[in-house]
């Protein structure tokens, strides 16, 4: 399930390499996790940031390794959120996600091959 809401060219708040988002309460990850309080697992921020690759470019090649990667506040449903991606040494990609303008997580996602560009 995207994450991401498709967005028109020239909107406002979008741009290359950026996207705002809304996270959606009946989104399936945060079933159960957890009861009462839902978090958005961290691999959801990692999903959220492959989404924002691919709409670069074509989709980029398997997913090697994740650096540098960190949760520094939870999300939760309802909270309206921005990703940013950029390239990063090749073949790599650095993403930061952002909710009021505050790092709630960061990462580099490094791919095999080429496919990254």
């Amino acid at each position: 399930m995207p994450f991401l809401t498709p967005a028109e060219p020239g909107a406002p708040g979008a741009s290359s390499g950026s996207w705002p988002f809304t996270l959606r309460a009946d989104e399936p990850c945060f079933v159960g996790h957890f009861v009462g309080a839902p978090v958005l697992p961290g691999i959801a921020h990692v999903a959220i940031a492959l989404e924002a690759c691919a709409r670069l470019g074509p989709a980029p090649a398997t997913l090697v390794p994740l650096d540098d990667l960190r949760f520094l506040q939870p999300l939760g449903p309802g909270d309206a959120c921005a990703i940013a991606v950029v390239p990063d040494t090749p073949p790599s990609w650095r993403f930061d996600i952002r909710r009021d303008g505050a790092l709630a997580s960061s990462g580099r996602l490094v791919f095999a091959g080429d496919g990254a560009a």
